[in-house]
């Protein structure tokens, strides 16, 4: 990747790779909570850092606005995806089971993109429960033992324990009750 190291030149890099480097960053990483650290690790900006002369001041301000703009993506990205969980629980209360369905996938989705963990979870969960109360007990446990892989590499004790009571509660219905109990106290 495209270092742009100030110390060691008083001119800033060829625009037209500066430019590149940042719109491949966005493209690549739009969405995702990395693509920041990825720019900053680039050397593409480094807040606070006076840069010589009025070219690589300037150029500093178009990197600056362009890691703005991934910023606001990832707000919006993340509005979506909680908007999204809201619309799935209000038509999983209206029993409309397959629209919430849909509106926690898309979730799912946008939540990997960004790699959101902790959103990704919440996503798992409420898919676990549309197929829990479809009676698909295999899609639900799948979706629980996968957010529960995700509160364990967080270190997320409650979600940790949302996700074994589930899986617990899953083993209750189809009768394995040693299962069961192990999740629950573990």
């Amino acid at each position: 990747m495209f270092q742009a190291n100030y110390e060691d030149c008083d001119k800033p890099p060829d625009y037209t790779t500066v430019y590149t480097t940042i719109d491949s960053v966005m493209r690549e990483h739009q969405g995702k909570t990395k693509a920041i650290e990825l720019a900053q690790k680039a050397n593409l900006w480094e807040p606070g850092k006076e840069h010589k002369g009025s070219k690589n001041r300037r150029w500093g301000m178009i990197a600056k606005q362009k890691l703005f703009y991934v910023v606001v993506l990832l707000t919006i990205a993340i509005a979506k995806s909680i908007f999204l969980n809201f619309l799935g629980m209000i038509n999983q209360i209206r029993g409309n089971y397959n629209d919430a369905l849909e509106q926690y996938q898309e979730a799912l989705l946008i939540d990997t993109q960004l790699d959101n963990l902790a959103g990704e979870t919440t996503d798992l969960n409420n898919i676990g429960s549309i197929y829990l109360t479809l009676g698909k007990y295999d899609n639900a446990l799948k979706n629980y033992e996968e957010a529960l892989k995700i509160s364990e590499e967080l270190k997320d004790l409650n979600g940790k324990t949302a996700d074994l009571n589930n899986i617990g509660r899953i083993y209750e219905i189809r009768g394995q009750f040693e299962l069961a109990l192990a999740r629950y106290e573990e």
